[in-house]
C-alpha cells in the first residue's frame, strides 16, 4: 500500500483536518531541524571563508572545477559545505510544499 492510499485511509478515519494539521506540524518540525543545522554549519563555514577570502558557494564552484586544490583544510571546508547543500536540498522542497 503506497503512502497516498495510507494517508487517504487515515483521513477517512480521523478526518482531513487532523491529517493536514499533523503533516503541517511534521513539516515545520523538519524545517526547524534543517534550519538549525544549516545555521550551525554557516558558523563552521565562516572561519574558512575568512581564511581563504571567498564565500563557500564560490569556493565550491572552484573546487568542483579543480581550481581550489585538495589539501586537508580545503577538503574539510568543502565537506562542510556539501553537508550544507544536502540540508538545503532537504529543506527547500518541504518549504515549497507549504504544507
Amino acid at each position: 500500500m503506497n503512502i497516498e492510499t495510507r494517508s487517504r485511509k487515515i483521513a477517512d478515519i480521523m478526518g482531513e483536518a487532523v491529517v493536514h494539521s499533523t503533516l503541517k506540524k511534521m513539516a515545520q518540525f523538519e524545517m526547524g531541524k534543517c534550519q538549525q543545522k544549516m545555521e550551525h554549519l554557516k558558523k563552521e563555514l565562516a572561519p574558512f571563508e575568512e581564511r581563504f577570502g571567498m564565500e563557500s558557494r564560490n569556493a565550491w564552484t572552484a573546487y568542483q572545477s579543480g581550481k581550489l586544490g585538495d589539501d586537508g583544510d580545503i577538503m574539510e571546508w568543502m565537506m562542510l559545505f556539501e553537508n550544507f547543500l544536502a540540508l538545503r536540498r532537504q529543506y527547500e522542497p518541504i518549504r515549497e510544499a507549504g504544507v
